[in-house]
This record gives C-alpha cells, sequence and structure tokens, in this order.
C-alpha cells in the first residue's frame, strides 16, 4: 500500500510540474537570501577583522584624539617624560588609486624604529629587504603588498598616483610587505605602508597623528597606566584597550546586520506562504483520490506521511537548490553589503567571500522546518477528512465559510498587535520585528474575507450584466 501511495503521489507532482516548481521556488528563494544575507554579513565582518588584526599586532591599547587627531608632541611626552617605549605613532587616511578608477586604499604612516614590538611585517618582514635609508629620505617611499602590487600594476622603481579629496599625490614603490600567513596577505592587500613624515606630508595632517599604539607593561596594571597617561591627555583625547574598540565596532554594526537578519527570515516566511499554499492547494485537488483511498483500507497515518513526505522531499530540493543559489547571491550582496559599512560606519574592502559552515547548516535547518511548519495544516487536514465528506465538495466549502469569522478576527487582533507594537516609542528592534511579523500574519488571515467580499461583487456584477443584457 505504501509503494502505491507514493507511486500516486509522484504521479500528481509529475502531472502539475508548474505548480512543483512553484513549491520548490518558495523554499530556494528564502534559503537563499538567508545563506546571502549571512555569507555577506560574514565576509565583510572576517574582512574587518583580518585588517584590524593586522593593523594593530600585539597593540593592547590606543590613544585617538577628538577628530581622528592628535598633536605629535604628545608621542615625545610619552616616550620621554613617562618612560613609555612600547610606543608608536600611527598616521593613516584612506586614498583612491588613481589607475584603477579609484580603488580605496589604506595609507599608514609609521614610524619603522618603533614597530618591532607592534608589527611583524613592517618591522622584520620588508625592512630587511628595503632601503631602509631610502625609504625613510625619498618624497612618496611606498611599500605593498605583493598581491597588492601586481593588482594595481606597480613594480618596485615605479611610481603612481593617488587621489586624497581630489588632490592627486604622486607616491613610488621601494620595496614589498611580507606577510608570514594567508590571513595577514588577505589583510594587507589593500595596505600602503610610508613613513610618518610623507603620510603626513601626503594626508594634509603635517604636526598630527591620528593615533598612538601602546603596549601595557607587564609590570603595570589597567589603572595604573590609566592614572599615568591621562594627564597628559590633550582635551578630546581617549586611552582606548583594543577590546573596547573592537567592541565598538560590533556594537556599531549590530543593528546593521540584525536588519538584515530579519530581511532574510521575511523571505524565508514568504516562502512558507508559498508552500502551506501550494501544499493546501494539492490536498484540495486530491480530495477524491484520498478520499477513495481511505475507503481502500488507508490509514490516517499512511496519509499523513504522504503529504508531509511531499512536503520534506520539495523542503530537500528546495534547500539544496536555495543554498547554492545563496552562495551566489552572498558573492553578489558582499559589494553591496561592504558599500554600505564604508558609507555608514568604517572603511573596508572584501577581497575573499567567506562562508562559514554554520551559514549552510543554518540554511538547511531553516528551510526544512519552515516546510514542514507550513506542510503541518494541509497534512492534517488530508488525514482527518472522512471520505464521504472528501467527496462532497460543498462539505468542504462550508467548513471553509465557518472558519472565515474566526480568522478574520483573529487577522485584526494581529493587526491591531502589531500596529501598537510598532506605534510604540522606543529602540527596541525585536519589538519592531515582531510588530511587522503580526501586521504580516494578520493581513494574510484577513485574505479570505476579503476574497470572500471581491467573489461576492463579482456575481452582483455579472448578475446585473446579465439582467441589462436580457432586457
Amino acid at each position: 500500500m505504501t509503494s502505491l501511495l507514493w507511486k500516486a503521489s509522484f504521479r500528481h507532482l509529475l502531472r502539475h510540474p508548474w505548480q512543483l516548481a512553484l513549491a520548490v521556488l518558495g523554499v530556494a528563494l528564502g534559503v537563499a537570501v538567508v545563506v546571502g544575507i549571512d555569507v555577506a554579513n560574514g565576509s565583510a565582518q572576517r574582512a574587518f577583522e583580518l585588517s584590524s588584526e593586522a593593523l594593530s599586532g600585539r597593540t593592547t591599547h590606543q590613544i585617538v584624539g577628538s577628530g581622528g587627531e592628535l598633536p605629535e608632541d604628545l608621542y615625545r611626552k610619552l616616550r620621554a617624560d613617562l618612560g613609555l617605549n612600547l610606543t608608536a605613532p600611527v598616521v593613516e587616511g584612506h586614498v583612491g588609486h588613481v589607475d584603477s578608477g579609484g580603488e580605496v586604499l589604506l595609507m599608514l604612516g609609521v614610524d619603522p624604529f618603533a614597530e618591532a614590538p607592534f608589527r611583524d611585517f613592517v618591522a622584520t618582514g620588508p625592512l630587511t629587504e628595503v632601503d631602509l635609508g631610502r625609504f625613510l629620505t625619498l618624497p612618496g617611499a611606498t611599500l605593498l603588498s605583493p598581491d597588492t602590487a601586481e593588482r594595481l600594476s606597480v613594480v618596485p622603481g615605479e611610481r603612481f598616483e593617488v587621489d586624497i579629496g581630489g588632490a592627486i599625490r604622486s607616491l613610488e614603490l621601494v620595496g614589498s610587505l611580507q606577510p608570514s600567513d594567508e590571513s595577514q596577505r588577505a589583510a594587507l592587500s589593500d595596505l600602503v605602508i610610508v613613513d610618518i613624515a610623507t603620510a603626513q606630508e601626503v594626508l594634509g595632517l603635517t604636526g598630527r597623528l591620528s593615533r598612538i599604539d601602546l603596549i601595557r607593561p607587564p609590570e603595570m596594571t589597567e589603572g595604573e597606566l590609566t592614572s599615568l597617561v591621562e594627564p597628559l591627555l590633550p582635551p578630546g583625547a581617549e586611552l582606548m584597550a583594543i577590546r573596547s574598540d573592537s567592541s565598538t565596532v560590533e556594537q556599531m554594526t549590530r543593528a546593521f546586520r540584525l536588519n538584515l537578519q530579519a530581511l532574510s527570515l521575511l523571505a524565508l516566511l514568504c516562502g512558507g506562504f508559498l508552500i502551506y499554499n501550494t501544499m493546501t492547494f494539492a490536498v484540495v485537488q486530491r480530495r477524491p483520490l484520498l478520499a477513495i483511498l481511505r475507503a481502500l483500507g488507508t490509514t490516517r497515518r499512511q496519509v499523513f506521511r504522504l503529504m508531509l513526505g511531499e512536503a520534506l522531499l520539495i523542503g530537500i530540493v528546495g534547500t539544496i537548490v536555495g543554498e547554492l543559489a545563496g552562495l551566489l547571491l552572498g558573492q553578489s550582496l558582499t559589494e553591496r553589503v561592504t558599500q554600505t559599512i564604508n558609507d555608514l560606519y568604517f572603511v573596508v574592502n572584501v577581497r575573499q567571500v567567506s562562508v562559514a559552515p554554520w551559514t549552510l547548516v543554518k540554511g538547511g535547518i531553516l528551510g526544512l522546518a519552515a516546510t514542514a511548519a507550513a506542510a503541518i495544516t494541509p497534512s492534517l487536514e488530508a488525514t482527518n477528512t472522512e471520505p464521504r465528506e472528501a467527496l462532497v465538495r460543498s462539505e468542504l466549502e462550508a467548513r471553509v465559510h465557518r472558519a472565515i469569522p474566526l480568522l478574520s478576527r483573529l487577522g485584526a487582533l494581529l493587526l491591531a498587535t502589531g500596529g501598537a507594537l510598532l506605534a510604540l516609542p522606543g529602540k527596541s528592534l525585536w519589538l519592531g520585528f515582531f510588530g511587522l511579523f503580526a501586521v504580516l500574519v494578520g493581513f494574510s488571515l484577513l485574505t479570505p474575507l476579503f476574497t470572500k467580499a471581491l467573489m461576492a461583487a463579482a456575481f452582483e456584477l455579472e448578475a446585473a450584466h446579465t439582467a441589462a443584457v436580457g432586457d
């Protein structure tokens, strides 16, 4: 009997290919958006983490100023007056490479004599292969990673131009950065290393620094370091721990990433509606067949397994297609997500798309769970219908009409609840998402009432037209 049921099911699905394709498409679209947005978010976050780790190195604290500027005399006071030798001045800013159409690069001005404790790729890598005197004295002397130099089509000894706020500056490549591993290679792919004086001149920051990096001495506590440094800080300057800086970036982008995730779940919800409608329609189409099968001895459990099995099969195919499409979508979305982060928060360039295994697992779980949840009600409908009732169409229509008032009241309640949640003052994103979900489901529950009203109006118009033609 089970084999016969599955053959009948497959035959029905094959006879309705567009209906089947619509159900698969619903799941695939939802899963694709979830996976694509996760891939884009993860790639942008990973690129920022790599860049931060590479640029911070072993830095434990940073001194940053109001407006991103500090007087360079503060660096002398830290080393000479306080004896904090584990400090390094940094000047940084973003420049556009002219010949590549304005590709954004991060210019990092450093003091090579102070870099050894902080960043290996600056202190031990390139400076063992570069003429230090030339790097410090040649106007516009620059270091690039081999990958960046190849991408920009620049070779050692060749000059290239960068755009800083409309001003064109000329730089010369004098050597290559030598990353120690693949993660550092990825982080250095958009980095331009110059001497402090060159960075100040090119970026228009003469006499000023962007920040000062520090490594807290092992014998000194956090409180002792703070009490020692803070009296020297100019107004608006702040001593920050690196972990606090990362936490600030996380808080800045949390709402943005949460909005994208909510959008992906909304797409999955719409896919669930498509699955629900498709499975319900499939049950209504096969009510006579299911009634005959029930009359021949098919049990309720067998019918339930059949309908739920169909839905899970659709869910599996849709999830696989959706995850493959999500990987392609993620590559496209990464550029747009990165651009939004650049416009709103900080500049980060993503060269590699990162796909976490959890992203694919989550997409699969959500796709199958949404499909199963959407198919439960139609499966129960097919199971609980008596054979005699299934053969009588009026019984189904009467049941639907009896359910419309209850569904309409529930829909109106959800609409009112959702509207109230959206109107509440406050900054809770979760309340807003719950309100939006309630409004969406409320409108869907009111759909039968609107459909009934439209059908009644259509019948009245048809009757009026028929009467007019008869007259």
